[in-house]
């Protein structure tokens, strides 16, 4: 529990903080999932003490401002991007955080809801599916970006139509290989051995967790989404659990 909720405050301070020039600070008022595809988050970015706003991207609705601000991570300072718009997906993903699988027979209805708004119902009937791929794949679609053609299968979010990026930033698509297959999540920050990954079927939930650097095969990102993409490593620390296995 006490991994959870330094995971969650990690989340809250990057994506959850209005703040004015005069340093006041206030909190964003809660999207639901609907919302998320209606509303672009702009981030100004605080340096030097001056507020730097983005360019509004194009074909883009109603603009809700958020700053995104360096934030203290048990100590270490987790550098705040250098521009401004944070990807809808991470949003949402963090928004599901704490959804966890049935055991045994049952199944969690949410999961399996997730399956049915992408058609992927008559696959995808059992929670006991690994879901990884399930959990990224609806928070890419959910917000109206292109995900792949087999967004169960972790690995396949290496290919087409994905985006290849030299470096992991802040809500790449993180792909891992495990012992019969792989794993799938999205980039949060780092440190010098684990990725901290917020996924999926991660200890039978939605969480997130340190999964080791030498697992990974590659860092994607939706081929329509560059305009939510800001280069550079978030480096923090993490006193999570580690992920060794998320069949």
């Amino acid at each position: 529990m006490a991994a959870f909720d330094s995971a969650l405050s990690i989340l809250n301070k990057l994506l959850d903080f209005l703040s004015s020039k005069t340093g006041k600070a206030q909190a964003v008022p809660a999207l639901a999932p609907a919302d998320i595809t209606k509303t672009r988050l702009v981030i100004p970015v605080e340096k030097m003490g001056t507020t730097v706003a983005s360019k509004p991207a194009a074909n883009t609705p109603v603009t809700k401002p958020v700053v995104l601000t360096n934030v203290v991570v048990n100590n270490p300072v987790v550098v705040a991007p250098k521009h401004a718009l944070t990807p809808p997906w991470m949003i949402l993903a963090k928004s599901l955080m704490g959804t966890k699988e049935t055991p045994g027979s049952g199944n969690t209805k949410a999961i399996l809801e997730w399956a049915k708004e992408m058609g992927l119902n008559k696959v995808y009937t059992a929670d006991s599916i690994p879901w990884c791929g399930l959990f990224t794949g609806y928070c890419i679609f959910k917000t109206g970006f292109k995900g792949v053609k087999t967004p169960l299968w972790a690995l396949s979010w290496l290919g087409a139509p994905m985006v290849a990026l030299k470096e992991p930033c802040f809500g790449a698509i993180m792909c891992f290989g495990r012992n019969g297959g792989g794993h799938v999540g999205f980039y949060v920050s780092e440190d010098s051995d684990y990725y901290h990954i917020l996924g999926g079927n991660q200890s039978d939930m939605v969480n997130v967790t340190k999964v080791a650097k030498s697992r990974c095969q590659g860092y994607r990102w939706p081929s329509n989404a560059e305009q939510y993409r800001t280069p550079g490593r978030i480096k923090a620390a993490f006193s999570g659990k580690v992920s060794i296995n998320e069949a």
